[in-house]
């Protein structure tokens, strides 16, 4: 037993021994390494750069010379003359365009005329409502009996209504026509 203790305690001896040893040869193939400066590949790389950008330049002049090729070539089959027409009238392609142009000004033309149409016949509403509403406040007594009315019977109290109203202006009218009439002479 011994023996082999003593086998394997000087087998480890020497592999520790070439252990330290490899550790001290890369200790000093580190020192080496360190104390190294890197070569200088500078003028290497100016060289490369300078193939680069001449075959860079080469590239485009070629490129650039098949660009003109092509236009030269597109420039020989304009014609020297292009026809061109000297009138100016509608032809049946603008047919449809001037209709839809009238259409659409047709359609806004109605649009407008009815708004405005509206908007008078809105405001004549707003002052009657209005003007009633003073009728109500300050005379309730004659007020009542026309909500009443109204309420019963409305179709046929506009329509008196509106008769007063017109034969009211009908008078005036004339009298006004009497009117300008008599400064005439």
């Amino acid at each position: 037993m011994k023996d082999t203790t003593t086998e394997q305690l000087e087998s480890i001896e020497q592999v520790l021994e070439v252990v330290v040893a490899k550790f001290v040869s890369l200790e000093t193939s580190v020192k080496e390494l360190i104390e190294l400066e890197p070569p200088d590949y500078e003028e290497q790389f100016e060289q490369i750069f300078n193939v680069l950008d001449i075959a860079k330049r080469n590239y485009e002049a070629q490129r650039l010379g098949e660009l003109m090729k092509v236009l030269e070539r597109r420039m020989a089959q304009v014609p020297e003359k292009t026809v061109i027409r000297h009138h100016h009238h509608l032809e049946a392609k603008t047919k449809f365009q001037v209709i839809g142009f009238l259409l659409i000004f047709l359609i806004l033309a109605v649009c407008i005329g009815s708004s405005v149409s509206l908007l008078i016949r809105n405001d004549q509403l707003y002052r009657d409502g209005e003007q009633f509403k003073v009728v109500k406040a300050y005379y309730p007594t004659i007020a009542a009996p026309i909500g009443k009315a109204y309420e019963n019977d409305r179709v046929r109290l506009m329509q008196a209504t509106d008769s007063i109203l017109n034969a009211k202006k009908h008078s005036r009218q004339v009298v006004q026509a009497n009117g300008s009439k008599r400064k005439r002479k």
